[in-house]
């Protein structure tokens, strides 16, 4: 699959990323390990947002958001993507038919990110141990991995 076209074409996209400043011992960090499904433009995953402070933060989510290819200046193309992530062990209700979380979102993502999924900048918000959100405004995004996976447009066609 060309990674130019990797948006417009069907298929799976496995990205982990590395968000923060290499480098900056003690600094808070987030990675996340995600499952891009380009057809129906759906992101699922989860992410751990990490500082080595005492005591040390610890916040861990399970990730469910969308993402859109943007074209800005001069015919380039980025790609948007955002995210909700709900603590790991998050306990879910029905109200009104539909399943919604019991407690809070612990983690607001935005991804600005090249074509390729590799590099880009990210802004998010985090829920700390005192309950408050805390955001992060434009930190670098560095892919650890990525792998896409295309589907043969027979397959496409016969789903």
């Amino acid at each position: 699959m060309s990674t130019k076209n990797s948006t417009n074409q069907q298929g799976i996209v496995h990205a982990s990323y590395f968000i923060g400043i290499p480098g900056i011992l003690g600094g808070v960090s987030l990675t996340t390990n995600l499952i891009i499904d380009t057809e129906n433009r759906q992101v699922l995953g989860t992410s751990q947002v990490f500082q080595s402070i005492n005591p040390p933060l610890d916040v861990q989510s399970n990730l469910s958001g969308e993402f859109t290819q943007m074209t800005v200046m001069h015919g380039h193309s980025r790609i948007l993507l955002t995210a909700t992530g709900y603590p790991k062990d998050e306990i879910w209700v029905l109200v009104m038919g539909a399943p919604t979380p019991l407690f809070p979102a612990n983690l607001k993502l935005r991804m600005v990110l090249e074509e390729d999924w590799k590099k880009g900048i990210a802004t998010y918000s985090y829920r700390d141990a005192e309950g408050n959100m805390v955001e992060m405004k434009n930190i670098p995004v560095i892919a650890t991995n990525v792998s896409i996976v295309e589907i043969p447009e027979e397959a496409a066609v016969a789903q």
